[in-house]
């Protein structure tokens, strides 16, 4: 099975270890293109496109984000056998294991060539598809894929978190997903405890981010690292130690719960 491989590159650190580890896969019947430094909405558009376009040249698609770096050399040979052992599976979507809450989540997708992605004004959930085709989620055969964000940098720290608060609030989403917020809401809560446990600088600044990014009740337009908005955001709290970290985790906290309780 021919598979194409769609890597999507804006800021994240782990970028050139993410190929390769890539680079490094026992399954060689693969091609690989790249989207860099495009706004999230429309990264993803051009991604889902180009995969669409290609769809009478390969069996498969593969969506890997700078972001994630593949756990083991085989992944890709194993995640092909399962897919020819399931040939009714349009999605598999497999978990990896993230650093900012130290376990599982989802999670790596890897499409079947009859996929076929909606082009609508969706800015919140840009990955959704057809509906009808068949999902497999995987949280213990292949999983975990890869290692979610194992070396980010203060600001994609900061970025994860306002992404979570963008799932919570929903703004610019077509059909708002109640399943999404509560899941959005998980995470933050899970977040906050790896925060009070490891005190870790870059958890700190995840935890910061969901919690301005629920102060703020931040939408889509905060998506996009080079964006304004968000750069402004992160502009207030870049260069903070470990104890202006804590002291403004502990100040904005208040806020970012009397927000939660607005829902």
């Amino acid at each position: 099975m021919k598979v194409l491989v769609g890597l999507m590159y804006s800021i994240e650190s782990e970028y050139a270890v993410s190929q390769w580890s890539l680079r490094q896969q026992t399954y060689t019947d693969y091609e690989v293109f790249k989207i860099e430094d495009m706004a999230n909405k429309e990264a993803h558009d051009a991604m889902y496109q180009t995969f669409m376009d290609h769809s009478d040249r390969f069996d498969l698609f593969m969506k890997l984000d700078a972001d994630m770096v593949l756990c083991r050399a085989d992944f890709l040979a194993r995640a092909v056998h399962l897919l020819k052992e399931n040939p009714s599976v349009d999605d598999l979507q497999i978990g990896v294991h993230d650093f900012f809450m130290d376990e599982l989540i989802h999670g790596l997708h890897i499409y079947s060539n009859r996929v076929r992605w909606a082009q609508c004004e969706e800015q919140v959930f840009v990955d959704m598809i057809d509906q009808r085709k068949q999902r497999m989620q995987d949280m213990r055969i292949l999983a975990p894929a890869a290692w979610h964000c194992p070396n980010p940098s203060l600001m994609q720290s900061f970025h994860y978190g306002v992404h979570r608060a963008i799932k919570v609030w929903q703004h610019g989403a077509v059909t708002p997903l109640p399943h999404m917020r509560k899941q959005a809401v998980e995470y933050i809560s899970k977040l906050i405890g790896q925060w009070s446990k490891r005190k870790d600088a870059r958890v700190g600044y995840a935890t910061l981010g969901a919690f301005y990014g629920l102060k703020e009740s931040v939408g889509y337009s905060f998506s996009d690292y080079k964006g304004h908005d968000f750069q402004a955001m992160y502009q207030k709290v870049q260069g903070y130690d470990l104890r202006a970290l804590e002291e403004e985790i502990a100040r904005v906290a208040q806020y970012a719960k009397a927000a939660l309780l607005q829902l």
